[in-house]
């Protein structure tokens, strides 16, 4: 059984990594965390308590989209595709596709077809995200303007949008 302390303590130290452009190190420390859980469930096995599973599940989606994070800070676009697209899938498997994770998953694959000028997919990402969390979220939540924001931007930069031109 893995220490949920060891777990924490790799997701921290690759979080600061991250947040102070030390990449490789933020790599690192999120591939030790998902080494660490894939070993857990491999103690675990199939006869292992529902609940445990879903939290082991929950931990290695988290890493996975931290990982694919640091990728995509990067501009390792093929590799955040990747590790967000297992991240959706197990947060799909394990939370449903009306919830906020799997929303947020979605809008975060989007961010990377954005910055891949991918713009039709992008689109259809941003339009289903917003579309679940108009659901869940009020409607002053700071996630759908950021949401629509982004819509917008891909909108414009797609040219199904013209920009907006300033009046003077």
């Amino acid at each position: 059984m893995i220490d949920l302390k060891d777990w924490l303590k790799l997701q921290e130290d690759g979080l600061e990594a991250c947040s102070n452009k030390r990449y490789v190190q933020a790599e690192e420390a999120f591939l030790e965390a998902l080494k660490l859980l894939q070993e857990q469930e491999k103690e675990l096995g199939v006869d292992a308590d529902l609940a445990i599973r879903q939290s082991i599940k929950e931990k290695h989606a988290l890493s996975l989209n931290n990982l694919a994070a640091t990728y995509q800070l990067q501009g390792k676009y093929g590799l955040a595709l990747n590790e967000y697209i297992k991240s959706t899938d197990i947060y799909r498997k394990i939370r449903g596709e009306n919830s906020l994770d799997f929303a947020t998953s979605l809008h975060n694959l989007g961010m990377v077809y954005a910055a891949k000028k991918d713009f039709q997919q992008a689109e259809a990402l941003f339009r289903r995200t917003l579309e679940i969390k108009e659901k869940l979220l009020s409607a002053t939540h700071p996630d759908l303007q950021a949401i629509k924001e982004n819509l917008e931007r891909v909108l414009t930069q797609s040219g199904k949008r013209k920009k907006p031109t300033a009046d003077y």
